[in-house]
């Protein structure tokens, strides 16, 4: 599922206020593709997104070259290349990542993904041992 049965926006938004590389485009840019005023708990799977990113790239964005810009840039993120024994993830990070909110999955299924993939990436570390 996506964002599109998530919740409507509430009226506590606390735009602008996080750490700039984690935040969502829509929180971070007056000039983004939502605008301020209009965003949800999506915000959250996107900053999870990156926080995901960050633990499987052993990195934090501020490091990648590519992602040091102005941060009204609303569209840059980070590219996705894991190792082999964490790629299982890339597609999770990915769909978080979405620019447009409403293509974000819930983060109900963000965490039963993340919670699966964590089991068959321990599985296997276990076979390998």
């Amino acid at each position: 599922a996506t964002a599109s049965s998530a919740s409507p926006p509430s009226s506590g938004h606390t735009a602008g206020i996080g750490t700039r590389y984690f935040m969502a485009p829509e929180v971070r840019s007056s000039s983004s593709l939502v605008q301020r005023s209009a965003y949800n708990e999506q915000c959250d799977v996107y900053s999870y997104g990156m926080l995901l990113w960050s633990l499987m790239h052993q990195r934090h964005p501020r490091d990648v070259d590519e992602y040091e810009a102005d941060s009204s840039l609303h569209d840059l993120r980070p590219a996705t290349s894991l190792l082999p024994d964490r790629a299982a993830f890339a597609d999770l990070i990915r769909s978080c990542l979405q620019l447009q909110p409403a293509s974000r999955p819930l983060m109900a299924d963000v965490a039963a993904d993340a919670l699966r993939l964590a089991a068959s990436v321990n599985a296997l570390g276990s076979a390998a041992a």
